[in-house]
């Protein structure tokens, strides 16, 4: 895997130069006025977190972006750069995962072109959007790409490298390395946005009772990870949720409900690809390490969304729905390359259907995010 990151192929470079171009024009234009997004609350956020007016919790990409704006002298361009970096880093990330997955299915080298075209397809997919169900795209159902939120794109990466190195951990592979590359990114991932780890953690502890996973090393691992975890929730509870500030409430499908005419429609909406080939394929998707705990992660903050709420003026920003969103967006890497390491080997019917919902879905994901590079909404 490492020899295949370090090697530099023209046609990999032309991809993500692309890739980079549009993430640049994407936040460029998110930071002017009137354009809606994320990422001027985010911006404002850098100055106030370095003129000691705000504590900041994840502080990850706003201190990434305050130290490139002594390179480019425009916070604007710093902003617009390191967030393409990271979005740029994910797509990257996703090349090199499944090049290791169907790599190692198959004996044959997997052609450049089916990499790209499997990682293009995660890059846009967007959900099954029934406009007479619900008129919006993203609210109610989320999706496994949202383009509006600079802290969701650099957590993303950090999440990614931690689920999969966690995996190999878990598989005997060459533990020791593996093990201090799952501390670093779940770290990492935790300081980007802890929406991921919130989730990941319990899922962990689950994947590892169920799979019987008992080893002394993999017991320190799973310990370790656990520690980690707890420290730094703790030190962030403290300061988002500590005394005089908002409180976490329970609210059972008060904040989704906002959003959504039926939230279990929307769930299987949102989960369209997924659940299809769960469905289509229970004992092989149930047999495979990767999608059972991105599944149990995407259970997980199912429940965490629908239960839990922030009280007061951000009750209806529904932030305990990015936990889903990023959980969304792992299983649907997981999924959707085992389809294409198992594809031939599955009848017509499943093919036909799975493709049929997959071709959707990906032509769902580029009209949103055009509509985003357009600047007509996220919602």
């Amino acid at each position: 895997m490492t020899d295949y990151f370090n090697g530099c192929r023209l046609t990999f470079g032309v991809y993500y130069l692309l890739i980079f171009l549009v993430s640049m024009f994407l936040i460029s234009h998110q930071l002017l006025e009137g354009y809606p997004s994320d990422t001027t609350f985010h911006m404002r956020s850098v100055e106030q977190l370095f003129d000691g007016t705000l504590f900041v919790p994840y502080p990850l990409w706003h201190i990434c972006v305050h130290y490139m704006s002594y390179v480019t002298i425009n916070d604007k361009m710093a902003a617009s750069l390191v967030t393409a970096i990271f979005i740029t880093l994910w797509a990257y990330i996703i090349h090199g995962v499944l090049h290791y997955l169907l790599g190692e299915a198959h004996e044959d080298r997997v052609s450049t072109f089916k990499i790209l075209s499997l990682v293009s397809v995660i890059f846009v997919i967007g959900p099954i959007y029934l406009p007479f169900f619900n008129e919006k795209i993203y609210f109610g159902q989320g999706s496994p790409n949202v383009w509006h939120n600079v802290t969701l794109f650099t957590v993303k990466p950090f999440a990614l490298l931690t689920f999969f190195f966690t995996i190999l951990v878990l598989k005997n592979n060459n533990i020791r390395n593996y093990f201090i590359l799952s501390i670093i990114f779940l770290t990492l991932s935790m300081f980007a946005k802890p929406s991921f780890a919130l989730v990941f953690i319990p899922a962990l502890l689950v994947y590892y009772i169920s799979r019987r996973k008992y080893t002394n090393i993999t017991f320190i691992f799973v310990c370790t990870m656990l520690a980690i975890f707890m420290s730094i929730a703790y030190f962030q509870y403290l300061n988002m949720f500590g005394e005089n500030q908002t409180k976490i409430i329970i609210d059972f499908l008060g904040v989704w409900s906002q959003f959504s005419p039926n939230v279990l429609i929307s769930i299987l909406l949102g989960l369209g690809f997924p659940s299809a080939f769960l469905m289509l394929n229970f004992r092989i998707s149930m047999e495979d390490d990767w999608i059972y705990l991105a599944w149990l992660m995407t259970v997980i903050s199912i429940i965490l969304y629908a239960f839990l709420a922030e009280e007061g003026e951000r009750y209806g920003h529904g932030n305990f729905g990015w936990s889903y969103l990023v959980s969304m967006s792992i299983l649907y890497i997981f999924t959707i390359a085992k389809f294409a390491e198992i594809m031939s080997s599955l009848g017509r019917f499943k093919v036909l259907t799975l493709n049929s919902i997959l071709l959707y879905q990906v032509g769902v994901g580029i009209f949103y995010l055009s509509k985003i590079l357009n600047g007509r909404g996220y919602a």
